[in-house]
């Protein structure tokens, strides 16, 4: 009996699935990009909320930029002698805060006579000649420019 049921009920089915329709169409709403309201095509309605805020990060327009030259502040000599006591660490060369902005200062007293950055030694000791000359240059390139 149970046999006889199955198929019945899947001929049964398959005859309903064929009288229903579902019918489908494709509409296009017009939308003009960056506005917000409610469009219609006549057969469908779309609702457009505005847009989210840009992020601060994101600028809408280009941004104007000033290139007058940069006003140094102490802060900036500072913070750059610290970063030259631990690059001259890396190296291997162990300085104080003292030690590292009399160096400084020297190297560029001297640069600002006029002498030549190769023939300034600004660190003495037991210091290889090439961790002096980039002690040098460093100091003409960040520090001498904010002191």
């Amino acid at each position: 009996m149970k046999r006889a049921l199955i198929p019945g009920v899947l001929v049964l089915l398959l005859a309903l699935a064929g009288c229903v329709s579902v019918e489908t169409s494709e509409s296009q709403v017009e939308v003009t990009p960056g506005s917000s309201g409610t469009y219609s095509d006549g057969d469908s309605t779309v609702v457009v909320e505005p847009s989210a805020a840009r992020p601060i990060d994101a600028p809408a327009a280009p941004v104007e930029v000033s290139s007058a030259p940069v006003t140094a502040t102490p802060d900036d000599a500072g913070q750059f002698l610290i970063k030259l006591q631990l690059a001259m660490a890396n190296d291997g060369v162990k300085m104080t805060t003292t030690e590292i902005l009399s160096a400084a200062n020297y190297a560029c007293d001297q640069l600002e006579a006029g002498a030549d950055p190769d023939a300034i030694v600004a660190l003495t000791g037991d210091v290889h000649e090439q961790i002096n000359a980039d002690f040098v240059s460093l100091v003409e390139q960040g520090y001498c420019p904010v002191r």
